[in-house]
């Protein structure tokens, strides 16, 4: 299980305290070398530390993920792609 840091769900709580919705960038790059980015969002902390975990319990190679705001969200489209 991967928890979030302190610094992390205070974050979070800050964005659904103002924006009442959290909203995340993610990317990843699976053992065959192909990477994908986009984004989604939350409507709570137990929803975003659910991914978060599943995320990782399923993860085939690296990936990652921040907070972001509606202006920075990553629109990549539904696909991946070699060479990020």
């Amino acid at each position: 299980m991967k928890n979030l840091s302190l610094q992390a769900e205070n974050e979070g709580l800050k964005q659904l305290e103002e924006h009442g919705i959290i909203y995340i960038n993610y990317w990843s790059t699976d053992c065959d070398g192909c990477s994908a980015a986009n984004n989604t969002s939350f409507q709570d902390m137990e929803s975003l530390q659910k991914w978060i975990e599943d995320s990782y319990e399923n993860a085939e190679g690296s990936w990652g993920w921040d907070y972001a705001t509606k202006d920075t969200l990553i629109e990549e489209p539904p696909r991946g792609y070699w060479g990020m």
